[in-house]
């Protein structure tokens, strides 16, 4: 089953590791439960353009975490938190989040993905500006 679900996130495994190589990674680490590739990058620059997501801390995408020089260990909860998610719906989990950020906004309480991510890992919400 594990297999499965790698196969099924795989394409958004790969987009987390493109987006991590462009992010100028400075070291990696890996989590085994759930499985995680962790990136500790130089900057989310990329993705400045997004509206609501400039300061980015954190970001995981399929297996894959992305984490800033401002990022905390509860940042790192909250994104392993996302790979859980990812690995609970496979595959569609990357367009729900989408529809739900969408529709909702990339903040909680309106996004259920993000509420959950937030309280299970016991950090705040608020905006953050560093980059």
């Amino acid at each position: 089953m594990k297999i499965l679900i790698f196969l099924l996130n795989f394409p958004w495994t790969v987009i987390g590791l493109l987006t991590s190589i462009l992010s100028v990674p400075w070291s990696v680490r890996f989590s085994k439960n759930p499985p995680a590739i962790i990136f500790y990058i130089r900057s989310f620059w990329w993705c400045r353009w997004i509206p609501r997501h400039k300061g980015i801390r954190a970001m995981a995408t399929g297996h894959v975490v992305q984490m800033s020089k401002w990022a905390d260990d509860l940042d790192l909860k909250h994104e392993i938190i996302h790979v859980e998610q990812f690995m609970r719906y496979p595959f569609i989990s990357g367009f729900l989040l989408l529809i739900e950020t969408i529709r909702h906004g990339p903040y909680p309480p309106r996004n259920k993905y993000e509420k959950e991510a937030y309280e299970r890992a016991g950090n705040r919400f608020g905006y953050f500006v560093g980059e």
